[in-house]
């Protein structure tokens, strides 16, 4: 009878998800592209550095908000939406009979961008960069694929791994254009049983476009692709059968990224950074490529 009941305590507890952790409002960022008033239900905010944070009633009607400056009005409507909470409650089928305030299971966007340069009553949860602003990235490629051709090897070398640092300058030459600069250093972060360590370290420039979330670019690279390992020839004394390889090749290639608006500064990627002529240790072509997930912030340091 006691295990019932903490059964039944148990789904009571999932089933009331949204009342335990969303509060009775919900918090949305506001940024405009100019100083702006925002009137919502008849109180009135003003802007500093062209953002304003209002507190607003979980309900399931839409909330209307004016912006306007001197010159131009627009008037756009936030809708409800279902908050992560509530769908918590989903994994008990009667969740909503015990459910007793129903306006908690919404939420409204959390930041949202206006141009007030338009009079098109519509916002965007994403910021919209605009011509000659220059953007500071830092990216943490979190994910890494290794394919390497050490020089005097027969056997090609790969590995997957989970470490990596990078920094980057972009510059917006249009609207929805523009180029990067950037430096990325890598490793696989496994020490194998074979005790083989992968780096890279690349400097790319690429031209990128923006469509709505997404960018995308293309550029060329150049990159130090370094391999090494630690081996015990026989068993034995290690001063006299230890040994250490290290082999490292300088490259040039291409680079190609997609990435996806996360949040207003948060972009999560695919990069693939081929390279296909080698100029040190010898010049030949050969074909070596790190494929990489990566997390990028990014910070406006010019408008």
């Amino acid at each position: 009878m006691k295990n019932k009941l903490l059964l039944y305590g148990y789904f009571l507890l999932l089933s009331s998800c949204a009342s335990l952790f969303n509060g009775p409002n919900s918090s949305v960022d506001i940024h405009t592209s100019e100083p702006a008033t925002i009137i919502v239900n008849k109180d009135t905010f003003y802007t500093e550095s062209n953002k304003v944070l209002l507190s607003l009633e979980r309900k399931k009607q839409t909330i209307a908000v004016t912006a306007f400056t001197d010159s131009i009005t627009k008037v756009i409507d936030l809708d409800p939406q279902l908050s992560p909470a509530f769908f918590m409650n989903i994994i008990w089928p009667y969740a909503f009979l015990f459910e007793r305030n129903k306006q908690k299971f919404y939420t409204y966007p959390n930041s949202i961008f206006l141009n007030m340069a338009d009079t098109i009553p519509h916002y965007f949860w994403y910021n919209i960069p605009e011509k000659n602003e220059l953007y500071f990235s830092i990216s943490l490629p979190y994910i890494n694929s290794y394919f390497f051709q050490p020089i005097n090897d027969d056997a090609y070398k790969s590995r997957t791994g989970f470490l990596g640092f990078g920094l980057g300058i972009e510059y917006f030459y249009k609207k929805n254009r523009f180029w990067a600069l950037s430096v990325n250093a890598s490793n696989d972060g496994i020490v194998s049983d074979r005790n083989e360590n992968f780096y890279a370290v690349a400097f790319s420039f690429s031209n990128n476009h923006r469509r709505s979330r997404f960018t995308y670019g293309y550029g060329l690279s150049y990159a130090i692709n370094s391999w090494n390992t630690n081996r015990f020839l026989i068993e034995g004394p290690p001063e006299s059968f230890f040994i250490y390889v290290e082999k490292e090749n300088h490259t040039l290639g291409a680079n190609f990224s997609i990435y996806r608006q996360l949040k207003d500064n948060f972009y999560l990627g695919l990069v693939y950074r081929p390279t296909v002529f080698q100029v040190a240790p010898d010049v030949r072509l050969k074909y070596e490529h790190v494929i990489g997930v990566d997390l990028v912030w990014k910070l406006k340091i010019k408008q």
